[in-house]
């Protein structure tokens, strides 16, 4: 229950801020994170979509190069870090 309203409240800060410099920079440094993560784990954009529940590289790769506004979901950082067997907190960003 806790997590959840963690998300909500993120989601709600992050849906106000998207347009915002600091949004940017704060996703693209998250985005950078969970690379390195899959990259050091060997993990291909491919395994990777599929622990998202998707079925094609592009989904990562749209995230990954910061096309057209595609982020990774809260949700999906929960699929990530346990995939990963890391805390979530490893994958937040600690600071613009």
């Amino acid at each position: 229950m806790i997590v959840f309203r963690f998300i909500l409240a993120i989601e709600y800060f992050m849906n106000n801020f998207k347009n915002s410099d600091e949004y940017k920079q704060y996703m693209d440094t998250l985005t950078d994170k969970i690379k390195l993560y899959r990259k050091d784990k060997k993990i291909s954009q491919l395994a990777l979509s599929n622990i998202l529940d998707q079925n094609s590289t592009s989904f990562i790769a749209r995230i990954e190069l910061r096309k057209d506004g595609h982020n990774y979901s809260f949700a999906h950082l929960l699929m990530i870090a346990k995939a990963l067997n890391i805390d979530i907190k490893d994958l937040i960003p600690s600071s613009l």
